[in-house]
């Protein structure tokens, strides 16, 4: 029972009431509080082949709080990506990114499903990510979030908030993730 519980803690197994003891999925490590990289960038080094579900990829007026992140004016145009990131078929993040258009046209039409955005920034429009701010908090799965992640409404998130910046200190990213607790280390 001791050897049970402290396995529990650690993360290795669950316990379910009136259902037993299992074994519980391994958690993924993401680096993105170390250095600057995408989810889709961990998930390939660690082994795994990440789909993402594009919900949202258009271009839109960026509200006052995105333009105040990307030192743009608001109604500026940028082009606005939801995409629920899955690791074997399982949700385990969903995203929402907002860009300069002028920076990066045509992002909106990619085909972002199997593809790094970071990527397609790099090798289409030219532009390389420098550095960026990051916030990381927990905070509980709403509605909306838990039915898209999977998850019970309240269950813990990881959210992430970052503004990324190009060499020359111009942001080019502001995006806002919600980890799953029960899967991201």
């Amino acid at each position: 029972r001791q050897a049970l519980s402290e396995l529990t803690r650690e993360g290795l197994l669950v316990r379910e009431r009136g259902r037993g003891t299992f074994v519980a999925a391994p958690k993924l490590t993401e680096r993105a509080a170390e250095r600057l990289s995408g989810f889709f960038e961990d998930m390939v080094t660690l082994g795994y082949p990440p789909v993402s579900q594009v919900l949202k990829q258009h271009v839109i007026p960026a509200s006052e709080s995105v333009a105040a992140r990307l030192e743009l004016r608001p109604g500026d145009e940028v082009v606005e990506i939801e995409r629920l990131r899955m690791v074997n078929d399982e949700p385990v993040v969903l995203t929402t990114t907002a860009l300069p258009h002028r920076l990066c046209p045509g992002l909106e039409a990619a085909d972002l499903t199997q593809r790094s955005l970071y990527e397609f920034l790099e090798t289409t429009c030219g532009l390389t990510l420098a550095r960026g701010r990051r916030t990381i908090e927990a905070v509980s799965a709403d509605a909306r979030q838990a039915k898209l992640l999977g998850v019970a409404k309240g269950a813990p998130l990881v959210y992430l908030e970052s503004v990324s910046y190009l060499d020359d200190g111009e942001p080019i990213e502001y995006y806002l993730a919600y980890h799953r607790g029960d899967r991201s280390r």
